[in-house]
């Protein structure tokens, strides 16, 4: 039995640490997500040092019922150390005594690990051959020639939706027994904390789990350039044929992965407790480099291969001291 009308004079003080982190690099990304966009950055922010929020009621021709706050609340990075939760502190004041809750949410995603790297791709596959004529002084000029290149990637990602609501009632009994990704609730071994939830009600709502599977996404790279084989009359001819490969500088970061596992109700870890790594790759970074390298083919033979060689024979001396 509960009545979900309380005093006009109470109201409802939050203090969000969901959008917020002491990790190093927050600033930066503070900064960025401002750049892109100025309200949900505020969202981060928001009652971080705590607010009162004035608690509603539903009224139907002047009968009051459900006790409410809404308000709307972005989250942060997600939390790299164990037991990986952020917090949210729910208090209600205003009368002659306190009620308190804390709330775990576990945050999804990427991490980075550091500043972003860069590769070359591709890496010594050709489009095009340029000729130098044979003879001592003669060669071959290409001007303002114009090449495009297309890159596509494929990837699988799995969204979730999930909706958490806070609702006010007199006296009410709650187990604590959410255990949902993404967010609201508080798994009983693992977010355990003194509070007293004798004013709180709670609904939660997953929605639905959509999968994507093998998205394309593709790029393009247009790159104008002129170029003049060797006039070295000692290469003359074979040794003076230009190889032109495409090399786009590809921006990559290393990253943890944060994912929730519902049915042990906990992050995921490697097998020695770890969050696991993986790399991602943005095609569309601005930072992404797209040029074009002009290898000839006394280059090729004389510095690209032997440097090649001696990879695959450091790599090989590697795999015999491991024994791997």
């Amino acid at each position: 039995v509960y009545c979900d009308v309380v005093d006009d004079n109470l109201k409802l003080l939050i203090r969000n640490g969901v959008g917020i982190d002491e990790n190093e690099g927050f600033d930066e990304f503070l900064a960025e997500m401002r750049e892109k966009n100025e309200a949900e950055a505020d969202l981060l922010e928001k009652c971080q040092d705590g607010c009162e929020i004035d608690i509603t009621h539903n009224d139907v021709n002047g009968t009051k019922s459900n006790a409410n706050v809404m308000e709307f609340f972005a989250t942060g990075r997600p939390n790299i150390a164990y037991p990986y939760a952020k917090y949210m502190d729910f208090e209600i004041v205003g009368g002659t005594t306190s009620t308190t809750y804390k709330a775990a949410f576990v945050v999804t995603g990427y991490f980075s690990k550091g500043p972003g790297k860069s590769f070359a791709l591709p890496t010594h596959k050709p489009i095009m051959v340029l000729r130098d004529p044979p003879g001592g002084l003669s060669y071959a000029t290409y001007e303002n020639v114009k090449t495009t290149i297309e890159l596509k990637t494929s990837s699988t990602s799995t969204t979730l939706h999930h909706h958490f609501g806070v609702d006010f009632k007199t006296t009410v009994e709650m187990a604590v027994e959410l255990c949902v990704g993404l967010g609201a609730a508080s798994c009983e071994e693992l977010f355990r904390f003194d509070t007293d939830v004798k004013a709180f009600g709670y609904e939660h709502d997953l929605g639905g789990i959509v999968q994507k599977s093998e998205e394309t996404r593709s790029s393009q790279f247009t790159t104008t350039w002129s170029y003049q084989t060797s006039t070295d009359p000692w290469t003359a001819g074979a040794m003076s044929d230009v190889f032109v490969v495409p090399n786009l500088n590809v921006m990559y970061r290393e990253v943890y992965v944060v994912d929730w596992v519902n049915e042990t109700c906990a992050v995921e870890q490697t097998a020695d407790g770890k969050l696991p790594v993986t790399t991602t790759i943005n095609l569309e970074d601005e930072k992404n480099q797209p040029a074009l390298a002009f290898y000839s083919r006394y280059h090729v033979q004389h510095v690209k291969l032997p440097e090649l060689e001696r990879s695959v024979g450091n790599i090989e001396n590697t795999t015999n001291e491991c024994n791997c």
